[in-house]
């Protein structure tokens, strides 16, 4: 499914981070892959449980945050939520890689999604998760 999305500053610095200590892949195919496992591997697998979800669901557990309900799926819910905020559900499912449905009629006559929409979104949910910090007033500090 195409995704576009306007990377963030602190996740473009995270993955130049993280790409100093990305193990050799094990296979060719992997080898365009961004992100392997730590043995060298796809993180896809064709299995019943997602091996990204496994890992932060223990990631939860070790940080004593986990509950139910609470999951990497969290992390997408979380996402469309404050993102529909910015009321362009076309730029949100852009983002998201949702497809339409067979008979929406929109998605069907579309025919783009400016980037300048899809940065909206992106930076709409960054300022949600990064707010600024409010200056304190002097006469209010004391």
């Amino acid at each position: 499914v195409s995704r576009r999305a306007k990377l963030w500053p602190e996740t473009v610095a995270a993955l130049k981070a993280s790409l100093k200590k990305r193990p050799e892949p094990n296979s060719e195919d992997d080898a365009s892959l961004f992100f392997i496992t730590k043995y060298g591997n796809s993180w896809s697998k064709n299995t019943t449980g997602n091996p990204v979800s496994l890992v932060f669901r223990r990631l939860l557990d070790e940080c004593g945050l986990h509950r139910s309900g609470l999951g990497f799926y969290s992390l997408r819910r979380s996402f469309e939520t404050v993102a529909g905020e910015t009321l362009d559900q076309p730029a949100v499912d852009l983002v998201m890689g949702h497809t339409p449905l067979a008979g929406d009629m929109g998605a069907r006559y579309r025919q783009r999604v400016g980037d300048d929409r899809v940065e909206a979104v992106c930076e709409h949910v960054r300022k949600w998760l990064f707010p600024a910090k409010k200056k304190v007033s002097k006469k209010a500090a004391k």
